[in-house]
C-alpha cells in the first residue's frame, strides 16, 4: 500500500513539474496568435500601437484599434523577465488589410 502511495505521489510531482515548464511556451504561443488575430484593418485609421516592448513580443506592436486593449492585457499578463528598448514608430499604415508599422530607421 505505502509503494502505491508514492508512486502515485511521484507521478503527480512529474506531471506539476511538466506543466511548471511548458505553460509559458503555451501562452507565448498563445498572446501571439491573438495579436496575429488582431492585426486586421481597412483603413491607417483602424490601427493601433499596444505601447509594450516585453521580451518574445517586440516593439511597435500594432492591431486593430478595437483589440489593443485586450492585446496590451495579454502581452502585459506574460511574465517575461526582460523589456526590449524601443524606438517607436510614428505612423502606421494598413497594408493587405494587415497593420503595419512605419518607422524612420
Amino acid at each position: 500500500m505505502r509503494i502505491k502511495i508514492l508512486i502515485i505521489i511521484t507521478i503527480i510531482i512529474f506531471i506539476i513539474i511538466i506543466l511548471i515548464t511548458i505553460t509559458p511556451i503555451l501562452s507565448n504561443k498563445y498572446i501571439k496568435s491573438e495579436i496575429e488575430k488582431a492585426n486586421y484593418c481597412e483603413a491607417k485609421e483602424d490601427c493601433a500601437d499596444t505601447k509594450t516592448n516585453k521580451c518574445q513580443f517586440g516593439c511597435n506592436v500594432y492591431v486593430n484599434k478595437n483589440e489593443v486593449d485586450r492585446i496590451r492585457n495579454l502581452i502585459n499578463s506574460y511574465d517575461s523577465k526582460c523589456e526590449y528598448e524601443c524606438a517607436y514608430c510614428r505612423d502606421v499604415e494598413c497594408e493587405n488589410n494587415k497593420c503595419k508599422p512605419i518607422c524612420p530607421f
